[in-house]
C-alpha cells in the first residue's frame, strides 16, 4: 500500500477536531486552503501563511525545502459585509481567488499532503459568484445548487488527480429526514445530489464526532451515517472506532 495516495473525505459536526486531527498529524510538508474563517486556530504548532503569489514561488522548490505547515487563507475572500436588503451580496473575487491557487497547485505541487477545509464555505463562494455572474439562476434553487454541485465535483476530481501527494477534504454534516418514512440519514453539507455520491468517488469516506469528550473516527457505517469506508482492502479489516489521526488510520501502510 506504500506506492497508494490518501484519497480521504471526512465529516462531520462543527468543533470535533476534524481539521486538527488532519493537519497535525498528516504527512509533510502540508499546506492547507483554509476557507473557513479562522479555521486553523486549533492548531498549536507553527504554520506559514502563503498569499497566492508566494504559493505560486512554493511550488517551484523541492520538498525538502518547503515549512512543514503552510496555508493560503482563503477565507480572505469572503464578503462580510452585512447589507440592508435580504438578498445574498454578490462575490465576484472569491471563487476566482480559490481556483487561481488551485490551478497553481493542479499545474506543479510539491506538497505531500493538501488539505481543503472547508466545502462548506467554499459552496459560500460559490453561491456569492453566481450572484455577481449568473443571478438569473437565482429564481430557481434546482439550478444554482445543480450548479454549485458541479462545480464541487470538479474540485474534488481536479485534486484527486494530484500526482504523489495525499488529498483530504474537509466536510460539515447535515441531516435530512424522509418525510414518507421518518428515516434520518447524515450526509456531508453538499448542495444538489453531490452529497449522496460524494463517498463513492473518494477512497477513504470517514465521520468523525465527539464522544466521551474525546474526537473518534467511524471507517464503517453506524446509525444515520450510511456509505462510509475505504476502498482499499487493508484499511477495511480496521476497527470501526479508531482515533482520528493518521498513524491510528493508516499504521504503517502509507509511506
Amino acid at each position: 500500500m506504500e506506492n497508494k495516495l490518501i484519497r480521504e473525505g471526512r465529516f462531520g459536526p462543527p468543533k470535533c477536531w476534524k481539521t486538527g486531527a488532519v493537519v497535525s498529524t498528516y504527512p509533510r510538508p502540508l499546506l492547507t486552503l483554509e476557507v473557513d474563517k479562522n479555521g486553523l486556530d486549533v492548531i498549536n504548532e507553527p504554520i506559514v501563511e502563503l498569499t497566492p503569489e508566494e504559493l505560486i514561488m512554493s511550488v517551484k522548490l523541492p520538498r525538502s525545502e518547503l515549512p512543514p505547515l503552510s496555508f493560503v487563507d482563503i477565507s480572505k475572500l469572503s464578503r462580510n459585509d452585512l447589507p440592508m436588503d435580504l438578498n445574498m451580496p454578490p462575490n465576484a473575487e472569491g471563487w476566482p481567488g480559490f481556483h487561481k491557487v488551485a490551478k497553481t497547485l493542479i499545474t506543479s505541487c510539491p506538497y505531500r499532503t493538501v488539505v481543503i477545509d472547508s466545502f462548506t464555505s467554499l459552496q459560500k463562494l460559490l453561491y456569492g459568484y453566481i450572484v455577481s455572474t449568473s443571478p438569473a439562476q437565482l429564481a430557481d434553487a434546482r439550478k444554482w445548487a445543480f450548479t454549485i454541485g458541479q462545480k464541487v465535483d470538479q474540485v474534488i476530481s481536479a485534486f484527486a488527480m494530484l500526482p504523489n501527494t495525499h488529498v483530504v477534504f474537509i466536510f460539515h454534516e447535515d441531516q435530512e429526514k424522509n418525510e414518507l418514512t421518518s428515516e434520518i440519514n447524515t450526509n456531508p453539507m453538499l448542495y444538489s445530489k453531490l452529497r449522496l455520491y460524494t463517498g463513492g468517488i473518494l477512497s477513504q469516506f470517514f465521520y468523525q464526532k465527539m464522544e466521551g469528550g474525546k474526537a473518534v473516527l467511524y471507517t464503517q457505517a453506524t446509525g444515520f451515517v450510511k456509505g462510509i469506508g475505504a476502498r482499499w482492502p487493508d484499511l477495511m479489516n480496521r476497527p470501526k472506532i479508531t482515533p482520528p489521526t493518521f498513524n491510528e488510520i493508516y499504521g504503517k501502510d502509507v509511506k
